[in-house]
């Protein structure tokens, strides 16, 4: 989904258990936090921005997604 409001974290458990089906990451994230897609079943796509400076995936991300597609166009800063 696109929000108007541009974070730079995307909090522990933010979208666990919803029904998102895909998200883009754009340039502007730099933290997922823990269990932050965790048991998205109906999660199918997963798009890292071409642009993209994340510095940290927690924990358990993706656990019990559904995901068929994950791009990621770099490497991500360490």
């Amino acid at each position: 989904p696109k929000f108007r409001h541009i974070s730079k974290k995307i909090s522990p458990y933010a979208f666990s258990e919803s029904a998102i089906q895909k998200i883009s990451i754009q340039k502007s994230v730099k933290i997922i936090d823990d269990n932050a897609f965790y048991n998205c079943n109906d999660m199918n796509d997963v798009i890292f921005s071409k642009e993209c400076e994340l510095t940290y995936i927690g924990k358990y991300e993706f656990s019990n997604t559904g995901i068929r597609r994950l791009e990621i166009h770099r490497l991500f800063k360490t």
